[in-house]
């Protein structure tokens, strides 16, 4: 299993997460991942950092075609990482099945996932897993485009 991170995560050090300033604020993050022509099934793409005391307002997920194949085969779920960075927490999802089709836009398909991600205390990474393999794989990347807003504006 292979992972790519996001430059979001690779330079947090550098570049802080922003956080809303006031309740009524919403912030958005965008974050770019490389993905190789060696990916496979059960890899993980690290996109986003949702804040601690922050909740989801939307997620998007562009995704360059991974798959040359005539009929794209390489599916993915996002959701929030879960503690061993292997897979997603369950009851996380935020996009589930979604494919591989020439710069697709991908918005949140399941709202349930969206809203049982409560506030945390913590910072959680919001990451794309590769459910099924491409038939023919191809290097591309992987975009997130996270908003959210502090939790004290309500839940």
């Amino acid at each position: 299993m292979a992972t790519f991170t996001s430059d979001l995560i690779t330079n947090l050090a550098r570049r802080p997460l922003v956080l809303p300033q006031s309740s009524g604020e919403v912030v958005c993050q965008q974050a770019v991942a490389s993905v190789l022509v060696s990916h496979a099934k059960d890899d993980i793409i690290k996109l986003n950092v949702l804040p601690a005391g922050c909740v989801i307002v939307d997620f998007k997920l562009l995704l360059e075609e991974l798959d040359a194949h005539a009929t794209d085969t390489l599916t993915y779920d996002v959701g929030i990482l879960n503690s061993t960075a292997d897979g997603l927490v369950s009851g996380s999802k935020l996009i589930s099945a979604g494919v591989s089709d020439s710069d697709l836009l991908q918005s949140i398909n399941i709202a349930e996932g969206m809203l049982s991600i409560g506030v945390d205390d913590e910072d959680r990474v919001i990451a794309a897993k590769l459910t099924e393999v491409a038939a023919t794989k191809a290097a591309g990347t992987a975009t997130g485009i996270l908003t959210y807003r502090l939790a004290s504006y309500g839940a």
